[in-house]
């Protein structure tokens, strides 16, 4: 017994050396297993992806035009109502007066409105608008520009060109605006009354 013993236990080490040796040859030798298939790239996966790319960053930037446009948009139809009342309340002033010294400061509010409405549309063209909005609201910004220093500078005779291009400034970007004005142009008011008399001042 002591020999068979003997003899499955020399057999158990032969097979566990031999084991080992196999595990040491793989490690040196980098054992791999086979596996099927080719590196080939399908060209047409490849391009379905490719196209699913440029797909998808069309959209994000088609996106991010409407979300500037929508804000910009919003804020000329605000502003220009803002705007427009109250340099209405100016020219009814002045027509009642007569004289720029007479008109409470009514003047200077229109100035002030002028400003703060042409700051805040500047500041919503951002980069992502596309030229056919940004263009007429520069467009619009410019002929608020010329509108307040006609009224700053207390003389009569430019109230009427100026008023007048504005107006049409402030359609044209409405126009441009499409749909994202639609709600807010219907409820814009009309062209300013003119101021009438002869001059105050």
């Amino acid at each position: 017994m002591k020999g068979q013993s003997a003899g499955a236990s020399a057999r158990t080490h032969h097979a566990v050396g031999a084991l080992m040796m196999g595990t040491l040859l793989c490690l040196a030798t980098g054992c791999t297993s086979a596996v099927d298939g080719s590196g080939r790239v399908d060209a047409v996966a490849a391009g379905q992806y490719r196209a699913d790319q440029s797909s998808s960053a069309a959209r994000s930037s088609q996106a991010a035009t409407s979300e500037a446009e929508y804000s910009l948009c919003a804020t000329v139809s605000t502003s220009a109502v803002s705007m427009l009342r109250t340099y209405n309340a100016f020219v009814a002033a002045l027509n009642s007066k007569q004289d720029y010294a007479d008109l409470g400061g009514v003047d200077r509010r229109a100035v002030d409105e002028f400003a703060r409405g042409s700051g805040a549309i500047t500041d919503a063209l951002t980069g992502e608008v596309s030229d056919g909005v940004r263009a007429p609201a520069q467009a619009f910004v410019d002929r608020t520009a010329a509108l307040s220093r006609a009224v700053g500078t207390r003389t009569r005779a430019p109230l009427n060109a100026a008023s007048t291009a504005w107006i049409r400034a402030r359609d044209a970007i409405l126009d441009s605006c499409g749909p994202y004005a639609a709600s807010s142009s219907s409820a814009t008011p009309a062209v300013p009354a003119s101021p009438s008399g002869s001059p105050g001042g």
